[in-house]
């Protein structure tokens, strides 16, 4: 009898597993829009037909948009599964609260096995602009959220220039357009700033800033950075250490 319940036990065991982690799948609070995004991913793959991926990564923006630190541990791990091509946070890393972002390396492989040319441009340029998918390349991380910007290699002139040409060459996708604005109005932001945090010298600096003048010599910008350039020679910058030095910037 006892040899019996143990062979019923080892049959039953592995079934009674099974249920508890089905219930808790169907129990869990998965968002609509992370569940949107897993079954468009998956029809994307199973397409022998190549088409364009704006739709999936919008619908991906829309899931990241729900997921923070309001669910359980096991919830948050069954969302970040299903988002597959999102990188996440670990769950209990005090430095970083819950929440997912795009894996560049992912998209770009998927655009150029399953989507389109502008697709493959998009990634290729959002791979240039955020290597790892968090930080801007322009950007030298200081602390778990913040930076110096890196002046005078120009890659914010360059970065600047895709994207405004992105941006005029696919016009009518929107999701990527607005991707394409948002840089562009960063590094106007970065450029035109009158208190920069510049990583390295004045030098590096004034040949940035010299650099987008010398390839957008139309550009709105080009007065304020004449300006600011002015400022850098004579020295306005150099005595200012409050709340932080401009040259040889600590963002911390």
């Amino acid at each position: 009898m006892i040899k019996f319940l143990k062979r019923l036990i080892i049959l039953i065991l592995p079934l009674l597993i099974m249920y508890v982690s089905i219930l808790q799948i169907l129990g869990a609070n998965i968002p609509a829009e992370v569940e949107n995004y897993s079954s468009f991913i998956l029809e994307i793959k199973k397409s022998k037909v190549k088409q364009s991926l704006h739709r999936l990564y919008e619908l991906g923006l829309e899931a990241q948009s729900k997921i923070d630190g309001s669910f359980d541990k096991k919830t948050y791990e069954l969302i970040c599964r299903k988002m597959e091509g999102f990188q996440s946070f670990p769950y209990d890393q005090n430095e970083y609260e819950p929440g997912i972002y795009l894996d560049p390396d992912y998209f770009l492989n998927l655009a150029s096995n399953k989507g389109i040319k502008e697709d493959i441009i998009f990634f290729e340029l959002y791979k240039k602009t955020k290597p790892s998918g968090l930080f801007s390349s322009y950007i030298a991380q200081q602390t778990d959220y913040s930076g110096c910007y890196l002046y005078g290699n120009g890659l914010m002139v360059e970065l600047y220039e895709n994207w405004s040409s992105f941006a005029n060459s696919y016009p009518n996708t929107k999701v990527y357009k607005n991707f394409a604005s948002k840089v562009i109005s960063d590094i106007e932001r970065v450029l035109t700033s009158n208190t920069p945090c510049v990583c390295k010298n004045k030098g590096s600096y004034v040949h940035e800033l010299q650099y987008f003048i010398k390839k957008f010599p139309d550009s709105k910008l080009v007065h304020k950075l004449k300006t600011l350039i002015n400022k850098a020679e004579k020295g306005y910058f150099d005595s200012i250490t409050e709340p932080r030095k401009i040259f040889y910037c600590h963002s911390g």
